[in-house]
This record gives C-alpha cells, sequence and structure tokens, in this order.
C-alpha cells in the first residue's frame, strides 16, 4: 500500500509542478535585433564610409588620420560581421599609422594592444600597453587593458597588483 500512496504523490506532485511557464523576458527587449537586415544596413553604411575613406588615403598614401579613419571602419564591420580580414586590415592600418608617428600617440598604442587581446596575442598586447605609458595614455585604460593581458599570461600577482593600483 505505501508503493501506491507514493506513486500517487509523485503523480499529483508532477502534474501540480507542470505549470504554463511565465516569460522571464519581454520580446519586445530583442525582437529588433531579430528582424532580417537590421544588421546589413549597417554594414552597407560603414562600406560607404570605409570607401570614402579609402579614397582619401589613396589621394595622401602618408596620412595618418586617414589610415586611422579606415581602420575604425574596419573594427566597425569586425564587430558587425566578425571577420577576421576586418580585424587584420585595422590591424595593418594602425600599425601603419603609429609608425608614422614613431609609437608616440598613446590612443594608437592602445587600439593595438586591444587588437592584440582580440587576435590572443597577450604579449603583443602588454608590450603595447607598456610603450603607451611611456607616451602619457590615461592611465585607467592602460591599467585595465595591462590587466587584462597580464590575467592572460597567467601573471596572476602582476594582474592584482594592477587591480589594487586603481
Amino acid at each position: 500500500m505505501k508503493p501506491g500512496l507514493l506513486l500517487i504523490f509523485f503523480a499529483v506532485l508532477f502534474l501540480l509542478t507542470c505549470q504554463i511557464p511565465t516569460r522571464i523576458t519581454n520580446p519586445a527587449d530583442y525582437n529588433p535585433f531579430l528582424v532580417e537586415g537590421a544588421i546589413q544596413s549597417e554594414v552597407k553604411q560603414v562600406q560607404r564610409e570605409l570607401s570614402f575613406w579609402q579614397q582619401r588615403l589613396q589621394r595622401d598614401p602618408a596620412n595618418y588620420i586617414d589610415m586611422m579613419k579606415q581602420a575604425a571602419c574596419h573594427q566597425q564591420l569586425f564587430r558587425l560581421r566578425g571577420e577576421m580580414d576586418d580585424c587584420l586590415a585595422a590591424d595593418s592600418l594602425l600599425k601603419a599609422s603609429t609608425n608614422r608617428l614613431h609609437n608616440t600617440d598613446p590612443e594608437i598604442l592602445l587600439a593595438l594592444s586591444q587588437h592584440s587581446i582580440t587576435r590572443h596575442q597577450f604579449r603583443k598586447a602588454y608590450a603595447y600597453t607598456e610603450l603607451a605609458i611611456g607616451s602619457k595614455s590615461d592611465p585607467y585604460i592602460t591599467t585595465l587593458l595591462q590587466f587584462d593581458a597580464a590575467m592572460e599570461l597567467g601573471e596572476f600577482v602582476l594582474a592584482a597588483g594592477l587591480l589594487q593600483s586603481i
């Protein structure tokens, strides 16, 4: 008799817990991102801007500002499409810009550090942050990038020290 009661108890418990699930998200929050072609229009806009900067760079190949603007377009395309070619193109343009300026612009060096982290080249990322410190970069951003690179390299004591210094 006890096994029969136990079976009935679990059957009732099972039926009571099988309610209609309530929604935990609001479809209005994510539906705009599921619209067909939503990203494509933004990609086309960035490609038009990229074309503009490519034409300007062809007229003056030594213009590092045009290189940086073109690199920013490639970075945005990488974020939208996830194609590694865009990341590599941005990286090479940023390297050309920083070489033109003899590694003196901290913003470019920090962007190169972020690219290196994206590409899992953590030693390079840390080296770029060291160069950025010498170029009087924003200490907060530089320390965060150094922390990220140090953590990825397994330098936990260094990373903890960097985090404490913020």
